[in-house]
């Protein structure tokens, strides 16, 4: 029995032969309107190189008559790479429209409303998150792109305290290296409001969680010297830089913003 015309386009799918099953596609849906076919065939040239067939993609899913939040989110990931964050964003609460509970898709809708500058709407959509560590991180790592290190602290610590009654960084290591990125993430926004002693611990935390990472230590060592703490500072910076000198650099980047760490190199 010979192939269908969407069949055929599958069996081309298969053998990775994109062009012959754009072909198989285009006869299948000259005779008929499918959504099957729509979104094959917008699969098959989102595989394709080239704004034309980005542009052919969003035609297919605008042609649509019954789409799905996994359409939207499709459209949000186009219009994404045509450089078009507004539409993006429009596409992506739709998608969210549909599926309200649905929190990949509200984090894809969070993200395209920030790059778009819509930003009182990304703010309102955050509020209506539940407060889990994921999502008060979110919002600390928001905070902190729009330069408010209050916010963004305190989203952190409010992560780090939901983070202690649903995983126990002890015994779970999942746990502790969600820790020790939290923990990292509180030190850079501490450090931007001079809290410097918190900054430090919070280095020192994350330090001992990725011992491989000694950038994180020698941060604990900046910190250290701003919270006036030089002697432990610069013996922290002289084990560091013996066992890393690459690590110079990273000193010198923060000794042009604190010159007061100069004796630290």
């Amino acid at each position: 029995m010979p192939y269908t015309p969407l069949q055929l386009a599958e069996a081309h799918l298969r053998m990775g032969e994109l062009a012959d099953a754009l072909d198989a596609l285009d006869a299948y849906l000259a005779e008929t309107r499918d959504d099957a076919a729509l979104r094959l065939r917008a699969a098959v040239r989102l595989r394709l190189p080239g704004e034309a067939a980005l542009r052919g993609a969003l035609a297919d899913l605008d042609a649509l008559a019954e789409p799905n939040a996994a359409d939207w989110l499709q459209r949000s990931v186009v219009w994404q790479h045509l450089g078009d964050w507004n539409a993006a964003a429009d596409a992506a609460l739709n998608a969210s429209a549909i599926q309200p509970q649905d929190e990949r898709i509200a984090e894809r809708t969070l993200l395209t409303l920030e790059m778009s500058g819509r930003h009182d709407e990304a703010t309102a959509l955050l509020g209506r998150m539940p407060r889990t560590w994921r999502w008060l991180q979110i919002g600390g790592d928001m905070a902190g792109r729009q330069g408010d290190w209050e916010a963004a602290f305190a989203g952190y610590s409010a992560a780090l305290d939901h983070l202690r009654t649903v995983l126990d960084a002890g015994t779970n290591p999942l746990a502790a290296s969600l820790r020790g990125t939290l923990a990292a993430a509180r030190a850079g926004a501490a450090l931007n409001l001079g809290e410097y002693p918190q900054a430090a611990e919070d280095f020192r935390l994350a330090a001992e969680t990725f011992p491989r990472d000694l950038g994180l230590a020698l941060m604990q060592a900046v910190a250290l010297g701003l919270a006036g703490e030089m002697t432990a500072a610069a013996r922290l910076c002289q084990t560091l830089l013996a066992e890393a000198p690459h690590l110079r650099e990273l000193l010198r980047d923060q000794i042009s913003r604190w010159p007061l760490l100069e004796s630290l190199l």
